[in-house]
């Protein structure tokens, strides 16, 4: 060939012959010029540079060249593009669809490339066969999860389609979702004047807006935002796994976007979020073989966030004003102490306040005064009381009327009060509902000691035998302990019963048991263990100091030596306090155990115009 062509052939001369040996040569070479009919041949490369060089058109009108190549490339193995380059180097259109269609079919990147550099449109859609849809290239290649073909289609300026973009690359695999989120969402993210959150996991990208910079001039605190919307957000179980990496983003000096890792269990500082950040939640799990999606962060990220909680705020009861740290880390309420558990600030009041009634509160008002906020007035019993978060600085005052001071010391006349002197400790024993009707049921004073130091809610006992807290309960102490407060070491052998007599003078009682305690054996009997007791009455204020020298070490409850509180009940005297399981952290004590029975005293009707006590 190369010596005809040196010595005048044309290469463009197009074939007559009809008379090919079989129907396959026949239709590749007539009416096709040596060039077209080269394309389709085994030598093919030498053959093409060969006549290109001695001037074969491929553009030249009626060519069937790129439908020989269509051919060439349906059947050729491996180097496909070798044919490409000198074609289009030569002006031949590679602007087919076919051509792409059979170079993704075949998954040849390197066939890919060369089409796409000889003027392919990236941005064409084809068939694709897995799906039975028409799709854009680039979503091919992502649902495959094949990185570099998708870097190889986006350098040849291929943009995902906006819905698709919006949908969060929905069906994307693997590396290729993450090449995509990195490329484009993060950057028009970053961009953005507010403060979002990305969440990503193998096929599937989230968005959402946490904070508008139109509504508030700061910015959020990240953990406090965490913790207060958390519940709200949904994230991937990846494989069962809840294991994620949380980062903030943001644009550097250069407009590069930086990224900062979070460690959340760790001590170093998080840092403050601005305007423009974006929060990353991406799942560790890079396989994706089973995801599901739950509302909700894990509970150790819950437990790892509340750790990092600690801000002053000021409250007023009474017109005496407490300044508490509010401590995430602190799972009950310890009185001794000037700190209360991350709740709301419903919860909060009601702790520092501890009133008898504190379910049925509709004539007590709180109001929180906030730096650069009107004041904000609720409704103790309101459910925004009930879900309003405290910040730093932030003032609460509790409102009562005069009618509702003049009730809540009428009902209390019908109960026994413990209180833990110098410290707001006010337990009221003996109220409870049987049926529909209201029946005060007053403990003796041994029985009061036992049920002072339990939860009041039942949610705790499933705890009963453990060494430690679980996630769950550090997430959500309050779900298990309720409004518990500690009651510390009190020191038992100076108890003050304050009673009033009918002509309403007050008597006062001394009460020593440590000597009852020092003396029993494990042979106490239930009538020998009577005789320490004493019986209370309605309206009775029992007042118990502490051992103000303990007060640095933990409270673990009742020592194996106070066996005097651990009679099996029996008679109408004793109710039994389990032996229990001690943990410490952070410096709570839980004693944990059965919630004693209190024998029901003689009926008594609640206070007038008061609803009764749950």
């Amino acid at each position: 060939m190369e010596k005809l062509l040196a010595a005048g052939a044309d290469p463009n001369r197009v074939s007559a012959d009809r008379d090919a040996k079989n129907e396959w040569t026949k239709q590749m070479t007539y009416n096709a010029t040596p060039l077209e009919t080269a394309i389709v041949t085994y030598t093919a490369e030498q053959k093409v540079k060969l006549l290109l060089r001695h001037g074969a058109d491929p553009n030249r009108k009626g060519s069937r060249a790129g439908s020989m190549l269509i051919e060439a490339l349906s059947v050729r193995e491996g180097d496909a593009d070798v044919l490409v380059k000198p074609l289009g180097d030569a002006g031949m259109p590679m602007n087919d669809p076919a051509l792409l269609k059979i170079a993704m079919e075949r998954n040849q990147p390197k066939l890919i490339e060369a089409l796409l550099t000889h003027g392919a449109d990236p941005n064409v859609s084809i068939f694709d066969a897995h799906s039975q849809k028409l799709l854009p290239l680039v979503s091919i290649a992502s649902l495959r999860g094949d990185v570099e073909l998708l870097k190889v289609l986006l350098a040849a300026g291929a943009v995902p389609d906006e819905g698709w973009r919006k949908s969060g690359y929905s069906g994307a695999k693997g590396e290729a979702l993450r090449y995509l989120v990195e490329r484009f969402r993060i950057p028009e993210l970053i961009g953005s004047p507010d403060i979002n959150l990305l969440v990503t996991s193998p096929g599937r990208v989230t968005t959402a807006r946490i904070a508008e910079a139109s509504a508030d001039p700061n910015p959020p605190e990240l953990v406090s935002w965490l913790l207060a919307n958390g519940e709200k957000i949904q994230l991937p179980i990846v494989d069962e796994s809840r294991a994620y990496q949380w980062s903030i983003m943001r644009k550097g000096e250069g407009g590069e976007p930086i990224r900062m890792k979070l460690d959340f269990s760790s001590d170093a500082p998080v840092p403050e979020l601005r305007w423009g950040d974006l929060i990353v939640c991406e799942s560790l799990s890079k396989t994706g073989n089973h995801v599901e999606f739950r509302t909700g962060l894990p509970d150790d990220l819950v437990g790892s966030l509340r750790e990092r909680i600690s801000f002053p705020i000021k409250v007023v009861i009474e017109g005496k004003t407490r300044e508490i740290t509010v401590k995430g880390s602190r799972v009950v309420f310890d009185p001794t102490k000037n700190e209360v558990p991350l709740l709301p600030v419903q919860q909060i009041a009601g702790l520092l306040w501890q009133p008898p009634l504190v379910d049925y509160m509709p004539e007590v008002g709180i109001s929180v005064t906030r730096g650069g906020w009107p004041d904000i007035h609720f409704s103790y019993r309101s459910v925004e009381a009930g879900n309003f978060q405290l910040k730093a600085g932030d003032q609460v005052q509790l409102e009562l009327s005069d009618g509702m001071r003049q009730g809540l010391v009428r009902y209390s006349r019908q109960l026994v009060s413990v209180r833990l002197e110098g410290y707001p400790f006010n337990r009221n024993l003996g109220a409870y509902m049987d049926g529909k009707s209201f029946e005060p049921s007053i403990p003796s004073l041994i029985q009061a000691l036992v049920d002072i130091q339990l939860p009041q809610n039942s949610a705790w006992a499933n705890l009963a035998g453990s060494s430690t807290l679980e996630p769950v309960v550090l997430a959500s102490p309050e779900l298990f302990f309720g409004r518990y407060s500690l009651f510390p070491h009190p020191d038992l052998s100076r108890i003050r019963i304050l009673r009033t007599a009918g002509d309403g003078s007050e008597k006062r009682i001394e009460v020593d048991l440590t000597k009852s305690i020092l003396a029993a054996t494990d042979a106490l009997t239930l009538q020998e263990a009577r005789k320490s007791d004493t019986m209370l009455q309605a309206g009775d204020v029992v007042e118990i100091p502490v051992l103000e020298d303990k007060l640095d070490t933990p409270w673990k409850g009742y020592s194996p030596r106070d066996r005097i509180t651990e009679v099996q009940r029996g008679g109408n005297s004793f109710s039994q306090a389990a032996v229990a399981a001690i943990f410490l952290r952070n410096g709570d004590a839980i004693r944990l155990g059965v919630k004693p029975l209190v024998v029901p005293g003689p009926p008594r009707s609640s206070a007038p115009g008061l609803p009764p006590s749950r």
